[in-house]
């Protein structure tokens, strides 16, 4: 396993080795995620050997079901269960009858802060070009909502994917970004799987307090001003 701490090049190079150890055994379970109806698209990961997937609930709202690409490109239908909006996660079911690739979850209640993790996403959108990249970084902070923050770097299009901690165990769904590229919100999971049978079942609850726009359970009052020169809406 890779040191907690990194003092000396050698310790530098096992965490660098159990980074790719990580890799090789989560990326066939990260996914991209996608809808022609409503143009949404994000990431996600593949948490049972049945298929149920976990992401963000702003990626999937709206939406009854989505396509789900895997790493070698195929596509397959996942019909959209339930969604918590206040913590940002929803979970999906992949609808095809087989055995998936899948990861463990983790326990983000037991991350220490400045503990290794890894972030992953399909950034920017599914691309043939290359893999799901990987935003290795630190944890920075936790909160009593459950929500945990990282320095590994996200952009658009890795909403709803995986943060693993340093074994390869999901402990947290890549929520939003922060005020800068490097202070990055994610779902812890031990919050998550406090409503795992809700979400299963199929509920659909809260409000996507991050962005209050796309909330469609959120009223939204608009002002325009004459002396605006500029027609960019309210």
């Amino acid at each position: 396993t890779a040191p907690s701490s990194v003092q000396t090049l050698e310790d530098l190079k096992r965490v660098q080795d159990q980074i790719q150890i990580v890799v090789k055994k989560v990326r066939p379970a990260t996914v991209a995620l996608t809808s022609t109806k409503s143009g949404a698209s994000g990431s996600g990961v593949i948490v049972t050997k049945d298929g149920l997937i976990l992401t963000a609930a702003h990626v999937v709202q709206g939406n009854e079901e989505m396509s789900i690409i895997f790493p070698d490109g195929k596509a397959y239908i996942a019909k959209v269960l339930g969604s918590n909006r206040t913590k940002d996660v929803a979970m999906l079911q992949l609808v095809k009858k087989k055995d998936w690739p899948f990861v463990e979850i983790g326990d983000s209640d037991g991350l220490m802060i400045g503990g290794h993790v890894i972030a992953m996403g399909h950034a920017g959108g599914y691309d043939t070009r290359r893999p799901a990249p990987v935003r290795f970084g630190r944890l920075l902070s936790k909160n009593r909502k459950g929500f945990i923050t990282s320095d590994s770097v996200l952009i658009g299009g890795d909403s709803g994917g995986p943060l693993f901690d340093i074994n390869g165990k999901v402990v947290g769904i890549n929520s939003s970004i922060g005020q800068s590229w490097h202070t990055n919100n994610h779902a812890g999971i031990s919050a998550l799987v406090l409503d795992w049978d809700r979400l299963l079942k199929g509920d659909t609850w809260g409000q996507l307090n991050q962005n209050p726009l796309a909330d469609p359970d959120s009223p939204v009052m608009g002002f325009t001003f004459e002396e605006t020169t500029n027609n960019k809406g309210v």
